[in-house]
């Protein structure tokens, strides 16, 4: 678990969980929105960001101007949520609420300059809920999946897998399946180009090590290559350069 504080606003992660609360004021918006663009980051979440992104900016807004009268004195939170493939973003404040049963989710004419929030987002979500006050709302967006994680090319005994994703709790299933069916093939030598790799956790770590012992059952090894910095500081840290190869860029 973690916590910041930027903006007057905490900050607290718990596995796939983000909470955060902020004064009613637009400018803590965009640091609000950054925390969370990091954390779906660490989380592989790469194709829906910008939506769950557009999602939080649009519900914290409502919530400082029509929630909260832009008022610093109030409280908006926030609590974002992977849950599997779906994720789930709740915002409340502590206004009177509004009737959204009321309230068109059509877009506004061409010539409004307003009224635009809550028909976004009911565009780009798969589910939006109020509850009865009208001072929470409830958005929920399935995750999309590549068919293939991961791009594989192979040069004689050696394979190279380069994943897309950071090698983190919430992504290492599909991984997990690559991996094991590439060792299936019985390589000499298996390299992970990890490139597009910015952070590893310790179910990642487990996943690395695993593989390389499944490997070396089978006369070969695991191999890392273009290691981030602080990944590869990490695995120094742990005693894991002398387990398997970090190859030097």
């Amino acid at each position: 678990m973690e916590a910041a504080q930027e903006c007057r606003a905490s900050i607290v992660r718990t596995g796939s969980r983000l909470e955060a609360q902020m004064p009613a004021a637009v400018a803590c918006i965009e640091d609000i929105c950054s925390q969370a663009k990091e954390h779906l980051a660490r989380h592989g979440v790469r194709q829906e960001c910008f939506t769950l992104i557009l999602g939080i900016r649009e519900t914290l807004l409502n919530a400082v101007f029509h929630g909260s009268g832009n008022n610093p004195a109030n409280t908006v939170s926030l609590t974002l949520d992977l849950q599997g493939d779906q994720a789930i973003i709740e915002v409340e404040d502590q206004g009177p609420g509004f009737n959204w049963r009321a309230r068109s989710l059509e877009p506004p004419s061409p010539d409004a300059v307003s009224g635009r929030g809550l028909p976004i987002v009911h565009s780009c979500f798969d589910g939006m809920e109020f509850n009865a006050r009208g001072n929470r709302i409830r958005l929920s967006k399935r995750l999309r999946r590549d068919a293939a994680m991961s791009e594989v090319t192979r040069q004689g005994e050696t394979v190279w897998l380069a994943p897309r994703c950071d090698i983190v709790a919430a992504a290492v299933q599909e991984l997990r399946q690559e991996l094991k069916t590439l060792v299936e093939e019985g390589p000499r030598r298996l390299v992970l180009d990890c490139a597009g790799v910015g952070m590893v956790d310790s179910v990642g770590i487990g996943l690395l090590i695993a593989t390389h012992n499944s490997l070396k059952a089978q006369g070969g090894g695991l191999a890392l290559a273009h290691v981030d910095e602080d990944v590869a500081s990490l695995l120094k840290a742990m005693r894991l350069d002398k387990h398997f190869e970090l190859l030097r860029d």
